[in-house]
């Protein structure tokens, strides 16, 4: 499973954050649970130096992610507002904390050939 891009998470969250029924939780939630598993999954595969550093960011931050959803899922007016509005702003920080882990491991690959050519 690859990750949603932050302009695909934006598109959900603004066209499908609404709540028809108390029983079905909103399409965001679903797709940010199953965001958050892979996040998981992938942090447990980070080298050891990066896994308790950057690894641990991401997974703290896609979990104040998805209690930011939920509350401005089940929430109206200007706390709605406001909860969707910081989990926008800490999306944008997991893509870029993302971002800075692919190069890491991409730098690393790149020595690690590097070496073994040597």
């Amino acid at each position: 499973m690859t990750p949603p891009e932050a302009g695909e998470i934006f598109w959900i969250f603004t066209l499908n954050f609404s709540c028809n029924s108390m029983s079905e939780p909103p399409v965001l939630l679903s797709k940010w649970y199953e965001y958050t598993k892979w996040v998981i999954s992938r942090v447990d595969q980070f080298p050891k130096n990066q896994r308790f550093i950057l690894g641990q960011r991401l997974v703290d931050t896609s979990l104040d992610i998805q209690e930011c959803l939920i509350e401005g899922a089940y929430s109206r007016g200007v706390t709605k507002r406001d909860q969707l509005s910081t989990a926008n702003r800490k999306i944008e920080q997991t893509r870029l904390r993302g971002q800075g882990s692919r190069l890491r491991g991409q730098a690393n690959n790149n020595a690690s050939a590097s070496l073994a050519g040597a």
